[in-house]
């Protein structure tokens, strides 16, 4: 992932106050997840003119938070919304 592409500070501000919430999720939606999907996320934007890389890097360090609270839910709606929102 190309660091300079995201504000340093909103980054900072996800690690040090998101991130650990991916302490409550099961270890298959845990942070090492959320690294691997940030990861390929950028891989997949590299060179895309239209994307917010601060709105891609905030998507998907959130797209998981809540699957300590409600499986279901997160399952339906993770897939697609880290592109949808960083486009729209």
């Amino acid at each position: 992932m190309n660091e300079n592409l995201v504000n340093k500070e909103l980054k900072k501000y996800i690690e040090e106050n998101i991130f650990k919430i991916y302490d409550l999720n099961g270890e298959a939606h845990g942070i090492n997840h959320i690294k691997n999907v940030l990861e390929r996320a950028f891989e997949l934007a590299d060179g895309n003119k239209q994307i917010d890389f601060n709105m891609l890097y905030t998507a998907v360090s959130y797209h998981d938070i809540g699957d300590h609270i409600d499986r279901e839910i997160s399952v339906a709606d993770h897939i697609h919304q880290p592109f949808d929102i960083c486009t729209a």
